[in-house]
């Protein structure tokens, strides 16, 4: 408990009549007391407050009648006083207060006094004048507390949690604030409601707080909190962790859709495709039912209004269901790993994310190191490092979590266990583990995480447990935090090693480099000189505690023995820890423990004690390990370098222990390791020459793999020449697999090599030498989980073409979008990019490059880039009119033409590249029988079948036999015959495809790769099958020959004439699948100087919560509750779109709805239109809509719309009211939907509202980048509008248009703006609606100046 600061001079002696007592300031001008105190002031007493020796009156504020409880107000307004923080806190049993006052003591009444209490631990609540009661618990021994009343009881910090009303013997009684806290908050006084780390109670959050900051301590040098970078990765895993304050709100979104879809399917059998098993849990339920729902959404308008309208009714919309479904799946899991090579940065981030963490919820952290083996288990050690008081201490935290929730929201207390390799023996761990799982398992409010370094997670069978792993590999955003770290220090360093994004490498860098002069620095990129120089910095402190002269180097030699005797007698296993006490004692005779050298280097870091069951004995042993594997692997090499034996004798002790690594009689880790890094030194001390060119040894699987991986720490550069040679004998053994563990520095010498290997590659060679090995490592390389290397851009975006080779659909959008960022960093990528992949045989490689190309010219809006691009393109694919076979890769290269041609000064190759193209081969329309093993015997060829012909999304949906025999849009009609065509059976697709998965060349050898691979579904689907990628290049292929052949249909609407409507020309984007990828999608903050000025100043939309139910449903809606029109001094922003709600929660019922929408009227048409809206009664949701579409892109609007198969209508008709409006409108905004975000996480959801075309177009309105904000050609910002959390905060809610803007196109084009407003009010008890359900609709006109007329009111 703090001791008292600010509370005595917030309070101050009221007196009123008879009555004396105590009071304090809430605000500047306003004080809380005792109403028992001033109460004769309703008989014409006059209350006195005493501030500072002067004498103020106060007026009487009654706050709730019944209770002992007043609100003073001064009646001097001059008068200013600081003031408390009230807090709104439960009380519970055992937590201790003070409160302060001015008794009628000598003391008491000169300078007032404090009194400590206790709640008994029998507490509970009272119901009387006052709530709240607690024991004396002082040691003045008071004889006289007649004056306290009105007195402020505080926790700590100062928090003022109540006030004195009462005396009872021992006991004072209490009013919480808690109990008035709504009367408070209609008075306006202010309070705060998050209590939990002012709470001093067991298991509260204050004691967590303690404890944390106790336990940050042991982290000692491995957290750095000045050069915190945070990780965002796990900042979000740790959020959806303890965040669940929305999961039962969640959860009953889930529930009530589910019962709406079985009421719709059980009214209407036909509306739904796919049975769905009613028993399935509502989560399970819902995800099996979205596919179908999306489905309708975008096929049968029919259908989906009918989905729509149910849902509307229980007051649902599929957006919502759909964001629920991501919120629950995202907060399933609670019990999870994180894994990562030594010195990633576990430690540090679990250290950063705690520290954050406690501000929400209650942290645990703990470390490996502090377990003991005991008869109790693991969950007893848990127990001890905390101190809790309870044997049950789960339970207890569970309880504590729940009572909690009903105050401040339902959050989950977790649980850090960090580095538990450090500490006890494997076996303790494997069993231990499975225990805690089972444990935290059964409080739904706990949550655990632990961290390994690798392969622990495997040794320790966390799969076998149920245990969710994530990977840390190293530093997120690492050239950041590398930044942060070479100014802390100094550093100037032009070399970017992949160790930097390990923060102990990183760490053991700058603090050598530091200590170097700066003459020597040069020599800090040999591994050799780093590691020598760090231990010789670490020496002084060393020697000093053990005794020894620093000029020895003890620390050195010492290593250097231990890493010998690792190399030569432990056969690269830790040696033993009693060898290692053997060796210190040798070299540093006398010495007690605390003084010897093995204490000191694990004292200092250098050293770690550990447990290792595969030293030479069986049995697990304690053992010595250097802190920092690199460290020890470097020193290995050195001890084995410096050995007195010549490079051929050398060479030979390699041969022998590579028999023994494939024999596995050695530690096969610790020699790879050692292998990597003596492949770095060989040239080192052998006068540049490098092992690989040892010809005993070069062709040795083993030794090439080492020598890739470690080419990065070269000190010296290898020769070309050789890296040539030595690539084609390691591609015949090693395959493609090691290009995932490599650094891409590693990479640049076999770039070219690699290029032409891949390139001359068929397409089942291809898939089976490289896309499964894509599959397999692509999320856990550099690519996926660094960000643009700026050193090896050229590299990285080879590497990155390639992967979009990758079956998963993830990998493949993640690969184009960081692609992207590279193209638009580094334009003199285009030329040479184009230039060796325009031939490459793999589609999925070309859709993944031209997808790429084509969003970043959309990006830079560069017409010359865009002009020369173009030339490229139209050269490799047009010449002869015969352009790939893909409709998805003829889609971005015709659209690459298109939008040159839009461009002021573009080139138009686009007219020259229109299709129809010459067809490549003939059709053959032949259906052929497709058996179970038509594509093989394997079980990956019959799910490949089963995908084309059974009971699956591709068949049904893609080909469309859920609804159909025939093609919606491929005809057997020649391009230049007219009349009704005939369609396309789907079977006969169906066989053109199959045949065509033939002639791409699949085989039983790719099935076997597919034979264990399952997509599971939307939310759980690490890897696809490479069979999908050939159902989807053939269809693609198949799409792009029917169209080269025959004339292509709308699916949508017919002819003038009846008929089937052709689209002429067929461009590829009619594709029977529709392609709504954007690459440009970003995830970064977007933000906007022009729109500072209006941050946060929108009118707020809120609902009255201090109304009953009934008073609040009655109250009308009114044009003064409609106030949302402008932003901006002088009403520079106005409002054209927008939807304003507030939905009940936290049991309460007012459900509120107030939308605005905009459109133009011709002037001519003006008054009679407003002669006929005044008169209507009608929502304004049945007025026309906007537009929404996914079939362009946000950078493709507006220019892209002309070339859709379906025509965007300017003017609208309306049928609102009684149908007879008088003219047309036009709706001011159109809205196009990104739904497709495939690699930026489930979690972003975009919807982009826009100026309508017209005002697009009239303005010459444009885009700067990926964001809703368009520019005039003043360049100024025209129109914003914040469609993700993406944006800045405080940006006004809805599409707004400059003012300007808006009244220079009415002028233009002679147009009038009109808003119509809908406002509903509703109470939903539970999952109901109430009868008493009110609409309210009003009609205003805009004038020009900012200024508004309404005509319906």
């Amino acid at each position: 408990m703090s001791n008292i600061s600010a509370i005595p001079y917030i309070t101050c002696k009221v007196e009123c009549g008879m009555e004396r007592g105590t009071a304090f300031f809430v605000d500047a001008h306003r004080l809380l007391t005792a109403f028992h105190v001033v109460g004769s002031a309703l008989n014409g007493n006059i209350i006195y407050v005493e501030i500072e020796e002067n004498v103020y009156e106060c007026e009487l504020i009654i706050v709730k009648q019944g209770k002992d409880i007043a609100i003073l107000k001064l009646k001097d307004e001059t008068v200013s006083h600081e003031y408390g923080s009230l807090l709104s806190m439960p009380i519970e049993a055992k937590t201790h207060f003070r409160f302060w006052g001015y008794p009628n003591t000598l003391i008491g009444e000169a300078v007032g006094q404090s009194v400590k209490i206790r709640v008994d631990e029998t507490y509970i609540e009272l119901k009387g004048d006052f709530d709240a009661y607690a024991v004396f618990e002082d040691e003045k021994h008071l004889t006289k507390y007649a004056g306290f009343s009105g007195s402020p009881v505080y926790a700590d910090s100062d928090k003022i949690i109540g006030i004195v009303t009462d005396i009872l013997d021992s006991h004072i009684g209490f009013i919480s604030i808690k109990s008035v806290e709504n009367e408070l908050k209609a008075l306006n006084v202010t309070f705060e409601s998050d209590y939990a780390e002012f709470q001093e109670v067991s298991y509260g959050r204050n004691e967590s707080i303690k404890k944390l900051y106790e336990q940050i301590k042991l982290a000692g040098n491995r957290y750095k909190p000045k050069l915190d970078v945070p990780n965002q990765s796990l900042k979000t895993l740790f959020i959806n962790l303890w965040d669940i304050q929305d999961l039962e709100k969640n959860k009953e979104v889930l529930r009530k859709s589910k019962q709406v879809f079985l009421s719709l399917q059980r009214s209407n059998p036909n509306l739904f495709d796919t049975p769905v098993d009613e028993r399935l849990p509502d989560l399970d339920y819902n995800i099996e039912r979205q596919r179908d729902v999306e489905y309708l959404k975008i096929h049968d308008v029919s259908k989906w209004k009918t989905i729509e309208v149910a849902l509307k009714e229980e007051s649902l919309s599929w957006k919502q269901i759909y964001e629920s479904i991501l919120y629950v799946v995202n907060r399933q899991e609670k019990v999870y790993c994180i894994y990562g090579p030594a010195g990633c940065g576990k430690t540090h981030n679990v250290c950063s994310i705690a520290l954050r963490l406690i501000k929400e919820t209650n942290v645990y952290l703990c470390f490996g190191i502090q377990f003991n083996k005991n008869k109790g288990g693991v969950i007893s050690e848990i127990r001890k490092i905390f101190n809790f008081e309870n044997e049950n201490y789960l339970e207890e935290l569970q309880n504590k979590a729940e009572k909690d929730a009903a105050n401040i929201g339902a959050r989950r207390y977790v649980f850090i266990i960090d580095a538990l390799n450090e500490g006890l023996d494997d076996s303790y761990w494997r069993e231990s583990l499975g225990v805690l799982k089972s444990e935290f398992d059964k409080y739904p409010n706990l949550a655990l995480v632990i961290t390994v370094r690798k392969p622990f997670h495997k040794k320790y069978e966390l799969n076998r447990w149920g245990y969710r792993l994530q990977h840390l590999s190293g530093l997120e955003n690492s050239q950041d935090v590398v930044n942060k770290y070479f100014e802390a220090y100094h550093i100037d360093y032009d070399r970017n090693l992949s160790g930097f994004k390990n923060g102990l490498f990183l760490n053991i860098f700058c603090e050598t480099y530091a200590s170097m002069p700066y003459y020597d620095r040069k020599w800090l990129r040999s591994l050799w000189v780093l590691y020598r120089q760090y231990i010789y910095m670490r020496e002084r402190a060393v020697a000093e505690v053990v005794d020894e002269d620093p000029e020895l180097n003890i620390t050195w030699h010492y290593l250097c023995r231990l890493a010998h005797l690792s190399v030569f007698t432990y056969k690269f296993h830790p040696i033993t820890r009693t060898k290692a006490r053997a060796i210190s004692d040798q070299l540093c005779r006398y010495r007690t423990w605390s003084k010897s050298l093995l204490y000191n280097l694990i004292a200092e870091g250098l050293l770690l004690a550990d447990w290792n069951y595969q030293t030479n004995s069986m049995d697990e042993k304690p053992v010595i390990k250097f802190e920092y594997e690199q460290m020890e692997d470097v020193m290995r090499a050195i001890v084995f370098l410096n050995t007195k034996s010549d490079a051929q004798a050398k060479i030979i002790q390699l041969k022998e222990w590579i028999k023994c690594y494939e024999r596995e009689t050695l530690c096969k880790e610790g020699f790879y390791q050692f292998l990597t890094y003596l492949t770095i030194l060989w040239p080192e001390k052998f006068e540049k020459q490098e092992i690989i060119e040892e010809k005993k040894i070069r062709n040795n699987v083993l030794l090439q793999q080492c020598f890739i991986e470690g080419l990065e720490w070269h000190l010296y550069p290898v020769e070309q020449k050789l890296l040539n040679e030595f690539w084609q004998e390691a591609e015949k053994t090693l395959g493609y697999r090691f290009i995932f563990c490599v650094s891409l520095h590693s990479l640049n010498g076999f770039l070219k090599t690699l290029h032409q290997s891949l390139n001359a590659l068929c397409q089942a060679d291809l898939d089976l030498k490289w896309t499964h090995i894509v599959n397999q490592y692509y999320e856990e390389s550099v690519l996926c989980i660094e960000d643009v290397n700026k050193q090896e851009y050229k590299t990285e975006a080879y590497l990155l073409i390639w992967c979009c080779a990758s079956s998963h659909p993830v990998i493949r959008a993640h690969a184009k979008r960081k692609l992207c960022r590279i193209l638009c960093n580094h334009s003199d990528l285009f030329e040479v990019l184009i230039h060796d992949f325009h031939s490459v045989k793999d589609t999925y490689v070309l859709d993944g490059l031209y997808n790429a190309v084509y969003g970043t010219l959309l990006l830079l809006q560069n017409v010359e880039l865009s002009n020369m691009v173009s030339l490229l393109i139209y050269d490799y694919h047009f010449q002869d009119k015969q352009p790939v076979e893909d409709v998805r890769v003829r889609e971005w290269l015709l659209k690459i033409l298109l939008f040159t041609r839009i461009q002021k000064d573009g080139i138009d190759l686009f007219s020259k590249a229109l299709p129809p193209y010459k067809p490549q081969e003939e059709i053959d329309f032949e259906t052929i029988e497709l058996g179970d093993e038509y594509f093989g015997h394997t079980q990956g060829s019959k799910k490949l079948m089963f995908s084309l012909c059974g009971f699956s999304d591709f068949h049904r949906y893609i080909l469309g036999f859920n609804s159909n025999s025939e093609s919606r849009i491929y005809t057997q009609m020649q391009h230049d015959q007219k009349g009704s065509p005939s369609m396309l059976s789907l079977v006969q697709l169906q066989s053109m495809v199959a045949q065509k998965i033939n002639f791409l060349g699949w085989n039983d050898k790719l099935g076997e790769l597919d034979n264990e691979v399952y997509s599971k579904g939307r939310y759980d689907n690490p890897r696809e099958r490479i069979g999908k990628k050939y159902q989807w290049k053939a269809l693609f292929s198949v799409e792009a020959q029917l169209m080269d052949h025959f004339a292509v249909a709308d699916r949508w609407h017919n002819g003038a004439d009846g008929n089937k409507r052709i689209l002429h020309p067929p461009y590829p984007w009619y594709s029977s699948t529709q392609n709504d990828f954007d690459v440009t999608l970003t995830t970064e903050l977007i933000d906007e100087a022009e729109i500072t000025d209006v941050l946060d100043k929108q009118s707020p939309f809120m609902v009255d919560k201090q109304m009953t139910d009934e008073e609040w449903v009655e109250q009308p809606v009114t044009t003064d509750d409609c106030q949302h029109f402008f932003v901006g001094e002088d009403n520079k922003w106005v409002l054209l779109f927008k939807i304003f709600s507030e939905f009940p929660t936290n049991e309460e019922h007012k459900d509120a709805y107030l939308s605005y929408e905009t459109f133009f009227v011709r002037n001519e048409d003006a008054q009679k239109f407003e002669k006929w809206i005044e008169k209507q009664n009608f929502s304004g949701r049945v007025m026309p809509t906007s537009e929404q579409s996914t079939a362009i892109r946000l950078l493709e609007y507006p220019w892209m719309l002309p070339y859709l198969s379906t025509r965007h209508e300017d003017w609208n008709y309306v049928s609102a009211g009684d149908g007879k409006c008088p003219c047309r409108v036009m709706l001011t905004n159109y809205t196009q939907l990104q739904e497709e975000t495939m690699g930026l996480g489930d979690e972003y959801v975009e919807d982009n509202m826009l100026p309508c075309p017209e005002l697009m177009t009239t303005m010459g309105l444009y885009f700067k980048g990926h964001a809703c904000f368009t520019y005039g050609t003043d360049n100024q910002l025209a129109s914003f509008y914040a469609s993700t959390v993406h944006y800045r905060a405080g940006i006004p809610q809805g599409l707004h248009l400059r003012r300007t803007v808006l009244e220079e196109f009415l002028r233009t084009k002679g147009y009038t703006l009109y808003w119509t407003i809908s406002a509903e009010r509703q109470l939903i008890v539970g999952a109901t609606v109430a009868p008493n359900y009110k609409t309210y609709s009003f009609c205003a006109k805009y004038s020009e100046g900012g200024k508004i007329n309404w005509i319906k009111v």
